[in-house]
């Protein structure tokens, strides 16, 4: 009860804008304790509503990452426009296309041309140049000036593999929220209820309580959320939309 009370004279007294913070944060400052978030389920059900046809002109406005977008463009309307108000996100879309190749393929459904299609655009990637150690990339490690410790101590060369098996913490989930200049934090069980929210004006204040308070049991959830925090708050400082990572 006394955690709850702190959380509640917390939100009261952090800065706020009512009238552009996004709707679920809202809603969890009224008092909403379970998350219950449409998500991509029910987008997809209400661009199936729409029932868009060939001759339909569609305006979207707010595109994001252009989930919804893709949805959209694979009812081939006669035109597709996206509004954003947002400059600093609309920024991003050319920097985006300054790294990706566009194929349009909307409605093949041939697979074996989808495959050839696919393995034509792999020919013309060009790898990165083989270091001495033989994989691509790697460079001879240097000692610099100053470092310490022995000569011939293990030299390991980092990986990285998708786990077959994602083992849940169950100390419960946390969604990540930038709020103008501060971030917030929604710490969940795995019932979808609303544990608490941590509030902070950087990331290590957070990162600090969350291990501090015990709501974190797996060493591999707290690296993810160190990383993911350290994300939000350098969007944050640079104005660039945070959209959390998976695990």
């Amino acid at each position: 009860m006394k955690e709850q009370e702190h959380i509640r004279e917390g939100l009261a007294q952090a800065a706020f804008d009512y009238d552009k913070a996004p709707g679920h944060w809202l809603l969890a400052r009224m008092g909403r304790r379970v998350r219950r978030h449409g998500g991509r389920e029910l987008t997809e059900k209400l661009v199936a509503a729409l029932k868009i046809a060939a001759e339909d002109d569609v305006v979207e406005f707010a595109p994001g990452l252009g989930f919804t977008a893709g949805l959209v463009l694979q009812h081939r309307p006669h035109s597709y426009t996206s509004v954003e108000r947002n400059e600093k996100a609309a920024a991003e879309v050319p920097a985006f296309r300054e790294q990706v190749q566009p194929i349009n393929m909307i409605g093949c459904t041939d697979v074996a041309a989808i495959h050839a299609r696919v393995k034509e655009l792999a020919s013309n990637t060009q790898p990165a140049p083989p270091g001495p150690h033989g994989k691509a990339g790697l460079s001879e490690f240097k000692r610099a000036p100053g470092m310490v410790g022995q000569v011939d101590a293990e030299h390991v060369i980092a990986t990285a593999t998708d786990p077959q098996r994602i083992k849940l913490d169950k100390a419960g989930y946390f969604v990540i929220h930038v709020l103008g200049d501060a971030l917030a934090v929604e710490h969940y069980d795995y019932d979808e209820k609303l544990l608490r929210v941590i509030e902070g004006r950087d990331a290590r204040s957070i990162y600090l309580t969350l291990i501090r308070n015990g709501w974190v049991s797996q060493l591999d959830h707290a690296a993810y959320l160190g990383k993911e925090l350290a994300r939000a708050e350098w969007c944050m400082k640079h104005g660039v939309r945070f959209v959390q990572d998976g695990a």
